[in-house]
């Protein structure tokens, strides 16, 4: 049985203004024409969905055990690439990084 979702972002439709890419890989960049979804489980995971495919699964980062992630929001103006960061109650704040399947940038609020 899947674990819950708790919470959910969508990339928001490109700006004419912004040049952004949702990864630098190419393979991955040639489906830019899908719409993606990250949701975040109840273990901590990260999933990103494609809409388009079906809400097939193309990618996850994996959690920490004790800390869920309770907030997502994806960037995309300004970067080279969309970023998506999350958040945690524990005062956490993380970028997810799909391509290495690792939390990055991880900083301790002290929350």
């Amino acid at each position: 049985i899947p674990n819950g979702i708790l919470c959910v972002a969508s990339i928001p439709p490109p700006s004419p203004q912004c040049n952004s890419s949702l990864t630098s890989d190419p393979k991955v960049a040639e489906k830019e024409s899908n719409n993606y979804v990250a949701i975040s489980r109840n273990e901590g995971s990260v999933e990103l969905l494609s809409v388009d495919e079906r809400w097939r699964t193309k990618a996850i980062v994996s959690g920490f055990r004790n800390r869920n992630v309770d907030c997502l929001a994806w960037t995309t103006c300004g970067n080279t690439k969309k970023r998506l960061f999350g958040a945690s109650r524990d005062g956490t704040i993380f970028e997810l990084d799909f391509l290495s399947g690792q939390q990055t940038n991880v900083t301790g609020s002290g929350g």
